[in-house]
């Protein structure tokens, strides 16, 4: 149901023909290319071809238009062309195109061609912007050689009102993306009546080419220079010299267009141009664009050539690795020879990648451990320990004043003589207090670091981004309850401590000394108004009381014992609390609930279709295996 047999036959594309003549050599890199383009993304492998630079102004159209002899490629003012255009020639008694992505239909109308090109565009990347998804095209006509050009947009330098400052940006990455690799030969297309040590064209060739090795360059518009004016020591390759030189042309002028006069008419324009100049004249015969295409042809077979093993090479390397993708599919998908055990099952392997990888992060005690870097289960071990003892640092006393206050409220009503057990209670559980918040932070602190983690687990399973939405979901929600369960122990566990001195305590008073707080020798200036003010008044007097502070003082004595007692069994109890209801919680989770979380929810189906698309995919790629297999073997021919 899921699987497609590898092809044993050959694909008509690829079969070798008895006869290895130069055409030959052209055809299997055009449909390895072609391959490339259909694939997309699945193919990408660097082949031998001629790229076509410059910028939108240098007369690149018309070169390209002039070695063809049709008019095809569409004109207007500003950035016209905005994807690669891959031109693929073959001599042919018939004149037609036809597009790769329209194998179909032959196009006899050039102005269809036009059209087709236009609306292609308007698809991707649309009204703005530039797209790298190439545009296949093939030209079938007499007098051409077997020649491919992949013609990119041209270069823009100024913002424009359809053209913004990083689509700029974008198409000089993707112009230098396609001339960088060093099996392309770069044609730089370069305007005559331009300096051509500031030429674009050529600035741009440079930056991947600095040698000047793989450039030829095009020189346009001769015929547009001043009077007088020439670029022969340019033509010559005296002033910026080449390995492989440069070729002048003659553009059809806008005039001869708007008068219908054919490419024809203008190559012979032109060829009566370089034979009548006096600059020119001696090396007219290697000027022009029908001289142009015989070097481009006789350069790119050789190039071709030159370049076989490293094609057969990386053909060699990427059906390798297709070929371990697709096994390891096939293991996923539990493949043998009676079949494969579904789409469940492979979702439930994806899942449990995932399970694997966090649970060695969290809990370790695997031989597939990090030693790179420190993962989650480790940070959270070493963030507990350092913030809790941060937060044993702070103060584990009450200010006087907060003694003799508390001291009197335990009292109340009854009359002051001795302070009792409860007071200590009191103000134990007023300290701890203060340990509540920092503790439910450093609960907040180790959930972050558990949302990341999962987050970093996750990452393997991005091929599929619904199923990860809801492996996340479900775990985020985990850590939500989690959490919130383990502030509540968290900070009883400190309260307990409290209770505990009840046991540790008689519950008779602790000894002090009487205090009257309300026998005051100057009672007749006892005037406040409000029970505000009385708490000021008589928090006075009991500060200047003696028998107040001797008490305070023991109260806090006894405090700071019992206190810096517990805050060592406050700290181990915090840790384990985290530990066993949050972290260990979330992982028992992950571990036990999680796939039967998945497996019973409404949403389901939208998961198993987003797995059920891997299963094309491994038949796409055997396919693919399948067509690589057949262009080695065709490489491998010559």
């Amino acid at each position: 149901m899921f699987s497609t047999p590898r092809r044993t036959n050959m694909h008509p594309e690829f079969a070798v023909r008895g006869c290895k003549d130069e055409g030959d050599v052209v055809e299997m890199i055009n449909k390895l290319q072609n391959k490339l383009a259909s694939n997309g993304k699945l193919l990408e492998v660097s082949l031998p071809q001629i790229v076509v630079e410059g910028s939108q102004s240098s007369g690149k159209s018309s070169v390209l238009e002039s070695i063809i002899g049709r008019e095809f490629l569409p004109r207007g003012t500003g950035t016209v062309t905005r994807r690669p255009t891959i031109i693929q020639l073959y001599p042919s008694d018939e004149v037609y195109a036809e597009f790769l992505h329209k194998s179909n239909e032959k196009f006899t109308d050039f102005e269809r061609v036009k059209q087709e090109i236009m609306d292609e565009t308007m698809k991707d990347p649309g009204p703005n912007g530039f797209s790298s998804k190439p545009i296949t095209l093939k030209i079938y006509a007499p007098n051409v050689l077997k020649l491919t050009f992949v013609d990119m947009p041209g270069c823009v330098k100024n913002v424009g009102s359809n053209i913004s400052a990083e689509s700029i940006e974008d198409l000089d990455r993707m112009i230098l993306r396609f001339i960088e690799p060093s099996n392309s030969v770069i044609l730089a297309v370069s305007p005559a009546n331009q300096d051509i040590e500031t030429s674009d064209a050529l600035e741009m060739a440079y930056r991947v080419d600095p040698e000047r090795k793989r450039t030829i360059c095009v020189l346009t518009k001769l015929d547009l220079m001043d009077p007088g004016t020439d670029v022969k020591d340019v033509l010559e390759n005296r002033v910026i010299p080449l390995a492989k030189g440069f070729v002048g042309v003659t553009n059809r002028s806008q005039k001869d267009i708007d008068e219908g006069k054919d490419i024809e008419y203008s190559r012979k324009n032109e060829k009566r141009f370089f034979e009548n100049h006096p600059a020119y004249s001696h090396m007219a015969d290697r000027q022009g664009s029908e001289y142009l295409q015989k070097m481009l042809h006789v350069e790119l077979i050789e190039h071709i050539r030159r370049s076989l093993p490293a094609v057969r090479r990386e053909l060699s390397q990427k059906l390798n690795s297709l070929r371990k993708d697709v096994k390891l599919l096939d293991q996923m998908m539990g493949f043998n020879k009676e079949g494969c055990n579904g789409v469940q099952v492979f979702m439930q392997k994806l899942v449990f990648i995932f399970i694997e990888d966090i649970q060695t992060k969290l809990i370790g005690h695997s031989e597939s451990v990090c030693i790179n870097d420190l993962k989650a289960g480790a940070i959270i071990n070493f963030k507990i320990y350092s913030n809790l003892k941060e937060i044993m640092k702070m103060p584990t006393n009450l200010n006087y004043e907060e003694f003799v206050n508390l001291i009197a409220n335990v009292h109340g009503i009854r009359n002051i003589l001795s302070v009792p057990s409860i007071a200590l209670e009191a103000a134990c559980a007023k300290i701890l207090e203060k340990y509540k918040i920092p503790i439910e932070n450093l609960v907040d602190a180790i959930v972050d670091i558990l949302i990341l983690a999962v987050e970093e687990s996750a990452a393997l399973i991005n091929d599929y981004p619904c199923l990860k939405e809801h492996v996340t979901r479900f775990i985020d929600e985990s850590i939500d309850r989690a959490s919130e369960e383990c502030k509540i122990p968290c900070y009883y566990a400190s309260a307990q401590m409290v209770s505990s001195l009840g046991s540790k305590s008689s519950e008779s008073n602790v000894a002090c000394s009487p205090v009257k707080v309300w026998s005051f020798e100057d009672d007749e200036d006892m005037e406040p108004t409000g029970l505000s003010s009385f708490s000021k008044f008589i928090s006075v007097k009991m500060k200047e009381n003696e028998n107040a502070k001797g008490n305070s003082q023991i109260l806090s004595d006894m405090i700071e014992k019992y206190i810096s007692l517990v805050q060592k069994q406050i700290a181990d109890t915090t840790y384990k609390y985290i530990n066993v209801f949050l972290v260990h919680k979330v992982s028992d989770f992950i571990r036990k609930e999680l796939i039967i979380n998945l497996m019973n929810f409404s949403g389901k189906d939208i998961i198993m279709q987003e797995c059920e698309q891997e299963f094309q995919r491994r038949n796409e790629m055997l396919d693919l295996c399948a067509d690589i297999e057949e262009a080695l073997a065709v490489v491998q021919s010559f």
